[in-house]
């Protein structure tokens, strides 16, 4: 089995401000990606919801 990682619409913020709006990516085996951006576009809290580190909990805006 392929190990490959699938993000579908990810929301996620840091109290009322909310950083991440609908997220989805999908990357397969062997695949190579990099995140690109400014400061304060949400690379890191990205990363910190793949790795089960955010902040806060998921929530509805």
């Amino acid at each position: 089995m392929a190990n490959r990682l699938i993000l579908k619409n990810v929301e996620a913020g840091y109290g009322a401000v909310r950083i991440l709006h609908g997220v989805s990516i999908e990357v397969a085996d062997g695949e190579t990606v990099v995140l690109l951006g400014t400061n304060g576009n949400g690379k890191s809290t990205l990363m910190k919801c793949i790795m089960g580190m955010s902040a806060a909990p998921p929530r509805r805006w």
